[in-house]
């Protein structure tokens, strides 16, 4: 992932602008789970809503608003890349890189650890927060081996205000985590 910035960026711009179409299902009937067939399935969190978006994975969402334009509260998205490196080389050598680009952007990057789902899975993760216009932000950063070169990131974001209650709800999401 050479231009993990980009991928930030990319969040960040769906986790503030996105407008989710009047015609999106209720929460009452959206799935469980998103998977995508020989990549990953993960547990969306109760009242979320998946969210097709062009070109990308499915993203999960907790939308706020009135029924005709709701916005994104919170996401979480999924991007793979791929990279033959060992899944703690490639985290530690991707956010090394990016970190300059995150630096010029206000971003604060927390350090990498270590991240086991449910099914024992190994992951990495790292918080970003960032400031945009006025408004502050929360990701957080889960990284994995999904085999075959394909190194997975699930990017989880929420207003830095919000954090405390998100941390737990993106933690659940991604111990249900499973890479394929």
């Amino acid at each position: 992932m050479r231009n993990l910035a980009r991928y930030y960026m990319a969040a960040l711009f769906l986790a503030t602008l996105i407008l989710l179409r009047a015609d999106t299902p209720p929460a009452a009937h959206a799935p469980t789970t998103i998977s995508e067939p020989t990549v990953f399935t993960y547990q969306i969190p109760r009242g979320w809503i998946s969210v097709e978006v062009p070109h990308m994975y499915p993203i999960a969402v907790e939308a706020s608003g009135s029924a005709k334009k709701e916005q994104a509260k919170a996401m979480i998205s999924v991007t793979t890349r791929m990279d033959n490196s060992p899944l703690a080389n490639w985290c530690a050598q991707s956010l090394q890189q990016n970190k300059a680009q995150l630096a010029t952007l206000g971003a604060q990057v927390g350090q990498l650890e270590p991240f086991f789902t449910a099914a024992g899975a190994i992951g990495y993760r790292a918080p970003i927060d960032l400031q945009v216009k006025d408004r502050a932000l929360h990701y957080v950063m889960y990284f994995f081996d999904g085999g075959d070169g394909t190194k997975i990131t699930v990017t989880c974001a929420c207003p830095a205000t919000d954090t405390p209650r998100y941390l737990p709800v993106f933690e659940t999401a991604m111990k249900s985590f499973v890479p394929h």
